[in-house]
């Protein structure tokens, strides 16, 4: 009898020790492994639309070059000219007041 009892305590002494590595497992993941995990996904996902941020740039600016204008179309009916600008090529206006 007295070996019966020794064995459930050892069983129930098992499952609790199992338990409680598995809780630390969780834990250790909501507080560790998950936000490294999402700090180096947020840090790709940045410096991805800082890339393409800087590749539109420079193909606009190429295009400018190439043609001397670009066109961007905002809709339907709109469309956005963008071209170089001097301003020491403009002759100042005098006023007249």
């Amino acid at each position: 009898m007295r070996d019966d009892e020794n064995r459930r305590t050892r069983a129930i002494i098992l499952v609790l020790v199992i338990v409680v590595i598995l809780l630390l497992g969780v834990i250790a993941y909501f507080l560790g492994v998950k936000p490294l995990y999402n700090a180096k996904q947020m840090e790709a996902y940045n410096s991805g639309i800082v890339y393409g941020q800087n590749a539109l740039l420079s193909e606009i600016i190429v295009q400018i070059q190439q043609t001397g204008f670009v066109q961007i179309p905002l809709n339907e009916n709109q469309t956005l000219y963008l071209a170089p600008f001097d301003p020491s090529k403009i002759s100042p206006e005098i006023s007249s007041e």
